[in-house]
């Protein structure tokens, strides 16, 4: 809940250490509002070591004249050798911009990020108009090369529009022995 994750990009791309503080990290400059939030930690095997790796959830959301719809999701991956090392580092899009997080999925000790829409985004879809008869699912493979978890294979599906909403990114871990208990 208390850690600083590191150098961080923001927007206008000045840079500085994310440091949350009993899971919150608030910064107010230019007259932006930045917020962070974490949101969980969980834990499971994605190294094949047979030791759960941290799966760390922050949501981040930018407010100038206007917020960005539902933020920004950030998940990062550390294994637990002392010092914790961090092995994925990832940074969503944001409702309004598109490529937000629609879910986490671990099966056989592989992560897959589900994303909403064709991401990253091909410079002819930032158009004003949308077919809103079909969306897009971006679903990003990543594989453990032993010292980073690196993309794999990025896969595309058109899906009829069933008028889905993310309240949240869906997590599902597949492990035999589950998800382990983790405190926030």
């Amino acid at each position: 809940m208390t850690r600083n994750y590191g150098p961080y990009e923001f927007s206008d791309g000045t840079k500085r250490d994310l440091v949350l503080v009993d899971g919150k990290a608030r910064n107010f400059e230019n007259s932006r509002e930045q917020l962070f939030d974490l949101n969980d930690i969980l834990f499971t095997d994605l190294t094949g070591d047979g030791r759960p790796e941290a799966i760390v959830l922050l949501t981040h959301i930018e407010c100038g004249q206007r917020c960005d719809d539902g933020g920004k999701s950030l998940v990062y991956v550390f294994s637990q050798d002392y010092p914790l090392q961090e092995i994925l580092k990832y940074e969503s899009g944001s409702g309004r911009d598109g490529c937000s997080l629609k879910s986490i999925n671990v099966a056989n000790k592989e992560l897959t990020l589900e994303l909403f829409d064709r991401c990253p985004k091909p410079a002819a879809d930032y158009t004003d108009y949308v077919d809103r008869k079909t969306y897009y699912i971006t679903r990003v493979e990543y594989f453990f090369n032993g010292k980073q978890l690196l993309p794999l294979r990025t896969r595309y599906h058109s899906l009829p529009d069933r008028k889905e909403i993310s309240y949240g990114v869906e997590i599902n871990i597949f492990d035999k022995h589950g998800p382990a208990p983790h405190e926030l």
